[in-house]
């Protein structure tokens, strides 16, 4: 029997984020967290209120798991 199963992601975009530096923009990434842990993490975008990734990740999923959360910071 399997321990875990695997998820493909992909992270495009981000659109209109809002401004959390002084200078009006922002510098944002994403993490993807299973249960808390941070699985994948994008690269930072300088300066942008619209960032585009474009990254792909596999990540494993243990049968077990509850939750599977994104976040953009």
């Amino acid at each position: 029997m399997a321990k875990s199963s695997s998820l493909h992601i992909r992270v495009v975009e981000g659109r209109a984020l809002p401004a959390k530096d002084v200078s009006g923009s922002s510098d944002p990434y994403c993490l993807v967290k299973v249960d808390d842990e941070v699985v994948a993490r994008t690269a930072t975008v300088w300066r942008s209120l619209s960032p585009f990734w474009g990254e792909e990740y596999t990540v494993h999923l243990p049968l077990d798991f509850h939750h599977l959360a994104f976040y953009v910071l």
